[in-house]
């Protein structure tokens, strides 16, 4: 992966356990992730075009259903 020198992460407190990663070249929000849980939310935007729909980004419903 390039780019992740430019991630930066930002917390209410240390120990909370939701973070926001932001670009620190342009101070622009990347995604939201809560880190003791399966939930991360990404803003489509980032993406390039012709990426797959973020539909299409569900591994660990995937991996529920499967077993």
């Amino acid at each position: 992966m390039t780019g992740q020198q430019y991630l930066e992460e930002h917390r209410l407190k240390p120990d909370s356990p939701t973070r926001r990663v932001v670009a620190k070249c342009c101070n622009s929000a990347m995604f939201l992730d809560f880190t003791k849980g399966h939930w991360l939310s990404m803003f489509r935007n980032r993406f390039p075009t012709g990426a797959p729909p973020l539909e299409s980004f569900h591994p660990v419903a995937a991996a529920l259903r499967m077993s």
